[in-house]
């Protein structure tokens, strides 16, 4: 009789053990990770809020050691964008693009520019998806 007594308390042993698996498990889903390292910047839910499948997002991740920028281009503007350019800015972006020359009045094979200019700057008549930076110019 003394073995049948050891069955019902390994098999109360064996609950426990499983109740504890199944605790972990269930912990591990309120863990979120990202992919990448970041800094919480908002919080849209707070902690113990029931959440389900996410429709909006629960907290705002950001990474800002790699950031994109998305600027609207004229459509006059855009032959005179290099593709890959790097363009500096900063966390609220003011973005440093190219020097702002507009046409003024043809004298022959000449056209008159006004903007910004440093003198001996090299302008280029059109632009064209060709000039690259260290691009040999005539």
């Amino acid at each position: 009789m003394a073995g049948n007594a050891l069955v019902p308390a390994q098999k109360a042993a064996d609950a426990a053990r499983a109740s504890a698996e199944a605790l972990k498990e269930l912990e591990g889903y309120l863990r979120i990770t990202a992919p990448f390292q970041g800094t919480i910047t908002e919080r849209y839910v707070h902690p113990g809020a029931l959440a389900g499948p996410a429709s909006t997002p629960l907290p705002r991740l950001e990474q800002a050691s790699q950031l994109r920028l998305v600027v609207a281009v004229p459509e006059s503007e855009v032959a005179g964008i290099v593709s890959g350019a790097r363009v500096p800015f900063s966390m609220y972006p003011e973005a440093q693009w190219y020097v702002d020359v507009k046409r003024g009045s043809p004298a022959g094979d000449l056209v008159e520019v006004f903007g910004p200019l440093d003198p001996g700057a090299t302008i280029v008549r059109r632009g064209s998806d060709e000039i690259r930076e260290g691009t040999q110019l005539k």
